[in-house]
Formats: structure tokens, sequence, C-alpha cells
């Protein structure tokens, strides 16, 4: 009983789902109602498309419509109280549970991250996990395993034990 009191009273992170281009409206909202400063945090990543035989260089949120928040009176019930906040989706529940895996992962993407707070490729190869599940394009859904990263190549093993080398990876979600 006296751990699940202290859970409720520490300050924490949390993660909210944002409709699609509404992000700066959140932000706004959420400061607006809650009448205190909120960090945000939103890692990016900038990949190059290819349109038309030219490279263009485009910053994307590592983490989709997702964002991280945090201020130090942030628990349960007033994350209820702002559920319904304009450009929200949700908040994701039971975050004070996960604090030590946000935080880490936090840590690690500003680790990474240059001057512009752009998050450099390097992130790849301090991740401790070894399993990872292309998000989109070609390879969609498949679990592979990270033998080596280099500033070129990932090369990784498929379940059935085939290699698999990526080139260009900042054209790939992982």
């Amino acid at each position: 009983m006296n751990l699940i009191i202290l859970i409720m009273n520490m300050t924490m992170w949390i993660i909210a789902k944002i409709k699609n281009n509404e992000i700066e409206t959140f932000k706004k909202t959420f400061q607006e109602k809650l009448k205190e400063n909120i960090d945000f945090y939103t890692p990016k990543m900038e990949i190059n498309k290819k349109i038309l035989n030219k490279s263009i260089r485009k910053k994307i949120n590592l983490i989709g419509n997702y964002i991280f928040c945090y201020n130090k009176k942030f628990n349960n019930d007033l994350i209820n109280r702002f559920s319904f906040l304009k450009g929200l989706k949700y908040f994701f529940k039971n975050c004070e549970f996960y604090q030590k895996d946000i935080e880490y992962f936090i840590e690690n993407c500003k680790v990474c991250e240059n001057k512009d707070g752009i998050i450099a490729t390097t992130l790849f190869s301090k991740l401790d996990k070894k399993n990872f599940k292309f998000l989109n394009g070609p390879l969609a859904e498949v679990i592979f395993n990270i033998g080596m990263i280099n500033s070129k190549y990932i090369f990784g093993t498929l379940k059935n034990n085939k290699r698999i080398v990526i080139r260009n990876f900042n054209n790939y979600s992982t």
C-alpha cells in the first residue's frame, strides 16, 4: 500500500499520442490548461528522400505522433482531467511504472543529438536491444537482429538466419 502512494506522488514523464499535424496546438493548450511550465520532448531524425533524382533532406519525428511531456505535478488524476485537450488523441496509461525506461530512452536520444537537436544515426549503435522490426517500406513487419552498424550499412540476420544488409538506412524506420 505504501508503494502505491509513493508511485502516485512521484514526478514523471507521460507519453501522449497527438492528432496529425496538431503537435503545436496540443503543446499550447496543455501549457495554458496546466498553467505551469511543461517540458516537451520529441526526438527528431533527418532522412534523405529522393524525388525526381533530387535528394531532399526532411526532418521526421522518430516516434511518430507521440510526444514526451514532463512536469513535477503529473500524476494519474491530473492526466485524467486533461484527457480532452485540443490536438490530443490520448495519454498512455501507467507511465509511472515505466519511468526508468522512458528516462533511459530520452537520455540516449539527447546524447546522440547534434547542435540542431537532430539525432545522429549513432543512436542505433548505442541501443542495447538487438531485435528490431521495420514499420514500413518493403520489409514492413520483418523482425531482424542487428549484428553490426557502420556509417553506411546495418548488417543483420533475419529469424531464418538469412543475412541482411541495409544501405541508406535513414530511409527506414526501425
